[in-house]
C-alpha cells in the first residue's frame, strides 16, 4: 500500500472519529479501513467506529477551590479552614515571658 494511501486512510479515520477518541484508536481504525474510494473508506470508518464503545468520560462534581490545600486531595473536603491569618494571630501569646531568651 503506497504511503499516500496510509495518510488518506488516517485522515478519513480522524474525520469520522467520535469526540474524545485517542490517536491510537484512530490509527488502529485507519489500518483496518477497507475500500478503494473515499466513499467506501468513509463508510467503513463509520461502521468500525459504530462497533467501538464510546470513550468513558469521568464527570467530576464541582470542587470548591477555596477548600483546597497545597498537596491535598481535592476529593476530600476539609470544610472552611480555620487557619486564617486572624486565627493564627489570636494564638500568639501576649503579655507573657518569651519562650526563648
Amino acid at each position: 500500500m503506497p504511503v499516500g494511501d496510509d495518510s488518506r486512510r488516517f485522515q478519513l479515520a480522524l474525520r469520522y472519529a467520535p469526540p474524545g477518541t485517542d490517536l491510537e484508536t484512530v490509527d488502529q481504525v485507519a489500518q483496518r479501513l477497507i475500500g478503494s474510494t473515499d466513499e467506501e473508506l468513509s463508510a467503513d470508518a463509520e461502521k468500525l467506529y459504530g462497533m467501538i464503545p464510546p470513550p468513558v468520560t469521568v464527570v467530576r462534581d464541582h470542587v470548591d477551590t477555596r477548600e483546597l490545600i497545597g498537596g491535598g486531595n481535592p476529593e476530600e473536603s476539609r470544610g472552611w479552614l480555620r487557619e486564617t491569618p486572624s486565627y493564627l494571630a489570636s494564638k500568639i501569646p501576649r503579655g507573657q515571658e518569651p519562650l526563648w531568651s
